[in-house]
């Protein structure tokens, strides 16, 4: 089918199968800039093609498949073999995908691998991180994998905020020096104990993210959120730090700048093929910009009953205090 439409900045177009448009805001802006249009190409292909790869990723406890790069004239690719198998090959304006009929579908790992890489490979940094707006501002959360990233992102907007992306954010840097946070899939990607137990949410309706997970994908509007092709401006970045059950206090500490790069860098997307690419200069160059003008801050708050008000009052004043001191 004809997709066409916003995620992370870019407008992406092509003939994708059906399961892209869950991931993609179908209307665009008429201001959308060109530069960041990006034509996705898509065929079936019966059996891997042979390449020569230049790194082979370890699987680890949550590994949806094996990936492996290559390098070829014009750009790079990245192969994917597990449940679902193919080729993305990244290309400074188009990215083909090659992709076997049998097994999980292209979109989860584009949207979660190859599109992370082809916007490295950009000069714009990734988080490993997810983001809500609070009005005009989005607020960045960092964390180790499992910790509640996108749980908390979920809670926050049953008390209010709006949702604006789930595990990876983008930065920019607009005309006026300020970072921005880009719009992501309108999606949460929860597992089914954080959907029944937290947010009362049956999860037996709701897709897989991934044939061989149990975790599944929330529709979660953002298009209620202004400035959709440009994002919102970054207010802060927060590393979560959950606590036991017993403690009742959530608390936010300025982490100091050495901290904060490296707490930056140790959540980026796709470390080891950033490096393999021989891009890691580049990342480490704009994260410390990044946090020449965006406070990281640790963010402690209790495991126990539902904090997300606790959590949302705290922020709040936290980026009121900022917004004063900063006038």
């Amino acid at each position: 089918m004809d997709v066409s439409g916003l995620v992370y900045g870019i407008h992406i177009h092509g003939n994708l199968p059906a399961g892209f448009q869950l991931y993609i805001r179908s209307q665009v802006e008429h201001n959308v800039n060109r530069e960041s249009s990006i034509d996705v190409r898509y065929r079936v292909i019966r059996r891997l093609p042979e390449v020569e790869e230049i790194w082979v990723g370890q699987p680890g406890p949550q590994a949806t498949g094996r990936f492996a790069l290559f390098r070829e004239r014009g750009g790079f690719g990245l192969t994917v073999a597990c449940e679902g198998s193919g080729v993305f090959r990244l290309r400074p304006k188009a990215i083909e995908i090659e992709w076997l009929p049998e097994g999980t579908g292209a979109a989860h790992y584009f949207f979660s691998h190859a599109l992370p890489l082809w916007l490295e490979s950009r000069g714009i940094p990734v988080l490993h991180a997810s983001a809500v707006a609070f009005g005009d501002r989005a607020v960045a959360f960092v964390g180790q994998s499992g910790i509640g990233k996108s749980t908390l992102c979920a809670g926050l907007v049953r008390s209010g905020c709006h949702f604006v992306v789930d595990d990876g954010v983008p930065l920019r840097k607009d005309g006026n020096g300020d970072w921005r946070c880009a719009h992501g899939p309108p999606l949460l990607r929860l597992w089914p104990s954080a959907l029944e137990d937290r947010l009362g949410v049956s999860s037996k309706e709701l897709p897989r993210v991934h044939d061989s997970l149990e975790k599944r994908m929330m529709p979660c509007s953002n298009d209620n959120v202004a400035n959709t092709a440009a994002g919102l401006r970054l207010a802060s970045v927060y590393v979560l730090d959950r606590q036991p059950e017993d403690s009742s206090q959530v608390t936010i500490s300025a982490c100091t700048a050495r901290e904060s790069l490296v707490r930056l860098i140790e959540h980026s997307v796709a470390g080891a093929p950033v490096a393999v690419l021989g891009l890691s200069a580049q990342r480490l160059e704009q994260l410390s910009r990044v946090v020449s003008q965006i406070p990281v801050k640790t963010l402690r708050y209790p495991s126990g009953d539902d904090p997300c008000q606790l959590i949302s009052e705290a922020i709040l004043e936290d980026l009121a205090r900022s917004t004063y001191q900063g006038s």
